[in-house]
């Protein structure tokens, strides 16, 4: 049986996110390593923000909902009156 495309796919990229934010990390230590070493006080927790990529959410199909066109915008604040309509003329005898 073959396997599974989507979950070895998935599998691989995960693989590879977590092997670069491995790497993001060892930098992040050597930072502070040096940083305390040459006597500057810094807090990791900014240096991470500094250097390390944000966790992208991952986005499973059908279970995202897209937002819809009108989702951002804002309602009119001064509508356009709506004219009312005229009646109709009466026939001539």
């Amino acid at each position: 049986m073959l396997p599974d495309l989507k979950n070895v796919a998935e599998r691989i990229n995960k693989d590879a996110t977590e092997q670069f934010r491995k790497e993001q990390m060892m930098i992040v230590h050597s930072i502070k390593d040096r940083l305390s070493h040459d006597g500057c006080a810094s807090n990791l927790k900014v240096i991470k923000k500094a250097v390390m990529m944000p966790e992208d959410e991952q986005r499973i199909a059908l279970t995202f909902k897209y937002p819809t066109p009108s989702a951002g915008l804002m309602v009119n604040p001064n509508p356009a009156k709506k004219k009312k309509k005229k009646g109709k003329k009466k026939k001539k005898k």
